[in-house]
């Protein structure tokens, strides 16, 4: 919000101080050119496209068994010093 009226006051002194030196009509073209410029480079720089990142190898069945063994391994190991209740 804050960089919107920042937006309009600078274009409101823009404005006053072109249209005082050239007129109204440089003034509207030279300010209607910086917003057709500004807007041009935004639409350019949102059409690029980023590149895909290729997808992870699929997980095999030997390292997943692997996995498994090691969390129950870890879950053996955190319950030998509590009891059962």
């Amino acid at each position: 919000m804050c960089l919107l009226v920042a937006a309009v006051f600078l274009t409101l002194a823009a404005w006053m101080a072109l249209s005082a030196a050239h007129g109204a009509q440089i003034a509207a073209l030279v300010i209607g050119g910086v917003y057709l410029l500004l807007g041009a480079i935004l639409i350019a720089s949102t059409g690029r496209r980023r590149p895909v990142a290729p997808p992870p190898p699929p997980a095999s069945v030997g390292s997943l068994a692997e996995a498994f063994l090691a969390g129950r391994a870890a879950g053996q190991a955190m319950g030998q010093g509590r009891e059962r209740g």
